[in-house]
């Protein structure tokens, strides 16, 4: 185990594999200037190591503690954190202290922000309703995966490899320096800051961004270790309404050829600006929990590929998670219209059905390897996540989104009162189809 920062200046060559630029630093957008200069600062840059090393120190022992840290709740086979039992064990003084005293005046548990985010304006005042802006979840899942441990690590630590296998998860991500290089170039010992926003299938919710560090160390010939640590505690971040606590995996390879994955995810959301209707989805861990990540590894380590739909691409153990290209027929002698259809369903019960329109040209340039950045989609499709689980509820929240292309000389300042009736007619027929495919 580490308890020094080594090799503080990265170069370019040493970085180059996760798409650094210039000094090793990538600066995607203005927001991430800030925190490129902040790297710059050595002060800054310690700070960042010790918060990374406490965070692996404290995913090792969470990672493998069984109750009363994790408990089973009803109906669900991945673990979630005991809150109380976890700030008793590894919570701040104050935190605790706080915590502690809202459970004696209320008489159950209240899930308030870090001892950091008392000094940034979260503090409670006397007259602060009993609903806490920030909510506090811990989930924790297992999976056996069959490749090596070698490839899931290196996949962790290039940035694109991670948010193209994470992609239902991770809707953007950038690689914004390297703090610690790894042992000889490797992965063993890395320590990196990155920058990523998670995401919801559906449209009513916004995606969460997130400023973080990934820190890799190789415990063993067979055993390593992936922690992220958000990192408003060392320095000013752009956002603080989604924080990563001690997050990640430990990864030990098996003599079979699988790898054992334990995945914890342990995370802060802002409520505030949280639709009602998703906030079961969040404070059950489903959201952004350890299972849903663990489906997500799953899927593209497994994937298969097949022929003739026109052509599919299945993705993961079942058949009807794939991509597929879809020939609609017109009922004429025409070739009738080419569609890019995307289906997934999970073991939580997240599941979407996306699709595209697309030209025959852009589809053969894209089957003969063309750039898919240069093909023009228009996207619809609907969303069902879980719903209604506070009250002990099996309900769905069903999200339908349409792109619809109208022949207008001049641009409206609303929608032509029969392009809102086709619409709803749309809406109508593709929710009745919805509900009797699942009677």
């Amino acid at each position: 185990m580490e308890s020094s920062p080594q090799n503080l200046n990265p170069t370019p060559s040493e970085s180059s594999s996760t798409n650094t630029k210039g000094n090793g630093f990538y600066i995607e957008r203005p927001s991430d200037l800030a925190v490129v200069v902040s790297l710059l600062f050595e002060p800054t840059r310690l700070k960042i190591c010790e918060l990374a090393y406490s965070a692996m120190d404290e995913l090792l022992k969470i990672a493998v503690t069984g109750k009363p840290l994790w408990q089973q709740r009803k109906g669900q086979k991945f673990d979630t954190m005991d809150k109380i039992e976890y700030l008793i064990k590894y919570g701040e003084i104050k935190e605790t202290m706080y915590e502690i005293t809202k459970l004696a005046k209320v008489g159950e548990p209240q899930v308030l922000p870090s001892y950091n985010s008392l000094h940034v304006g979260y503090a409670p005042t006397p007259n602060t309703t009993l609903r806490e802006p920030l909510k506090i979840e811990g989930s924790r899942d297992i999976r056996y995966v069959k490749t090596n441990a070698l490839n899931i690590v290196q996949m962790f630590m290039n940035v694109d490899q991670w948010s193209t296998t994470f992609y239902n998860i991770v809707s953007r991500a950038a690689f914004l320096g390297v703090i610690v290089n790894g042992v000889e170039g490797s992965c063993d010992g890395r320590l990196q800051v990155m920058t990523a926003e998670f995401q919801l299938p559906t449209p009513l919710v916004a995606t969460q961004e997130c400023c973080f560090a990934r820190y890799c160390k190789k415990l063993s010939h067979n055993k390593w270790v992936v922690v992220d640590i958000s990192l408003e505690k060392a320095f000013s971040c752009p956002t603080n309404t989604f924080r990563r606590r001690p997050s990640g995996c430990l990864i030990k390879e098996m003599p079979n050829g699988y790898s054992k994955v334990i995945w914890v995810e342990h995370v802060v959301t802002d409520y505030r600006n949280l639709s009602s209707r998703f906030r079961d989805l969040f404070s059950s861990g489903l959201a952004f929990g350890a299972t849903r990540w663990l489906n997500g590894l799953w899927y593209m380590l497994l994937r298969e590929y097949s022929g003739r739909e026109l052509v599919y691409v299945i993705q993961g153990n079942d058949p009807r998670n794939r991509v597929s290209i879809i020939q609609m027929n017109t009922g004429d002698d025409q070739l009738g219209k080419f569609f890019v259809q995307e289906s997934y369903e999970d073991s939580i019960g997240f599941s979407y059905i996306v699709y595209s329109m697309v030209e025959k040209l852009a589809l053969s340039s894209l089957l003969n390897g063309g750039d898919p950045n240069n093909v023009v989609i228009t996207p619809s499709g609907f969303t069902i996540l879980p719903g209604g689980m506070s009250d002990g509820g099996t309900g769905s929240i069903l999200t339908i989104a349409f792109n619809m292309f109208q022949s207008i000389t001049s641009v409206p300042v609303f929608l032509p009162p029969e392009s809102v009736a086709e619409f709803n007619k749309i809406m109508a027929y593709t929710e009745t189809g919805i509900k009797n495919a699942l009677l």
